[in-house]
C-alpha cells in the first residue's frame, strides 16, 4: 500500500472497513498481517486529528454509495465512534497498542469537541492514575 500517504479519507476508510470487517473480533490472524496493515494505513496515511476523524466517518463498504449520501452529522459521528472502538479492539494488544498510542499522541492538531476520538481514547486505568498523580 505505497499510496496510503496521498489517499483521501474515503479510500483509507474503505481499506480500513475491509480490514476491520475481515478480522472480526475473534478471528485468528496468525501472523498479524491484517492488523499490521491497519496500523500501516493509520501511521502512513493520517497525520492530523481532523484527517483521522474524517477517515473514521468514511469507514464504510462503499463511502460514495447512494445509501451513504447525505448522512446526517449524528450518523457520521456515531460511525466515527464505532470505528474507533473497532480499531481499539483489534489493535489494543501489547505490541500494536504501543505503536498505536505513539502514533495517536503525535497527530497534529488540537482535541476539539467536534473531532473524535478524544485525548483519552486509548487510555487504560493506569493511564488515568498516572495523569492524576502528575497533576
Amino acid at each position: 500500500m505505497p499510496g496510503a500517504k496521498n489517499a483521501p479519507p474515503e479510500v483509507i476508510g474503505n481499506w480500513l472497513w475491509f480490514l476491520i470487517d475481515d478480522t472480526g473480533s475473534w478471528d485468528i490472524d496468525w501472523f498479524g498481517k491484517k492488523r499490521k496493515a491497519m496500523l500501516y494505513l493509520l501511521v502512513n496515511g493520517i497525520s492530523t486529528r481532523r484527517e483521522f476523524h474524517e477517515v473514521l466517518e468514511h469507514t464504510l463498504e462503499s463511502p460514495h454509495g447512494p445509501q451513504n449520501a447525505n448522512r446526517p452529522t449524528e450518523v457520521k459521528y456515531q460511525l466515527a465512534e464505532e470505528t474507533a472502538e473497532a480499531i481499539k479492539i483489534r489493535l489494543g494488544l501489547g505490541l500494536y497498542l504501543n505503536e498505536l498510542k505513539g502514533w495517536f499522541e503525535e497527530l497534529e492538531g488540537d482535541f476539539d469537541a467536534d473531532v473524535y476520538p478524544p485525548k483519552d481514547w486509548l487510555y487504560g486505568p493506569l493511564d488515568y492514575i498516572v495523569d492524576w498523580i502528575a497533576e
